[in-house]
């Protein structure tokens, strides 16, 4: 070693991790602090949650203007039979131009 605190393994006792817990402890509380003080401005700006109707339409709808899954989950999009092309059913007859 070149003359630094000796850690607990190496003969120096609880005082070097004593401080590095109370560096964790600072290091946490500043992060938390700060990061609750940034999300209180967000908040007061423009907030964090979506109303209540938005929650129940669906974010992807409400706020992104698409589904997500545009095979009819939770009844948004159509089906995927729906989305196949199909030919065209016996009952109902093609008129051609002419």
């Amino acid at each position: 070693m070149t003359g630094g605190a000796e850690g607990l393994l190496y003969g120096g006792g609880l005082a070097q991790l004593g401080k590095q817990l109370v560096a964790i402890v600072a290091v946490a509380a500043y992060a938390f602090l700060v990061t609750y003080g940034i999300a209180k401005v967000i908040d007061k700006a423009m907030g964090f949650r979506a109303s209540e109707e938005q929650e129940h339409t669906g974010l992807d709808l409400t706020v992104h203007a698409e589904s997500a899954y545009d095979h009819g989950v939770l009844g948004h999009g159509d089906p995927v039979t729906a989305s196949v092309s199909s030919p065209v059913p016996a009952t109902q007859k093609v008129h051609k131009q002419a």
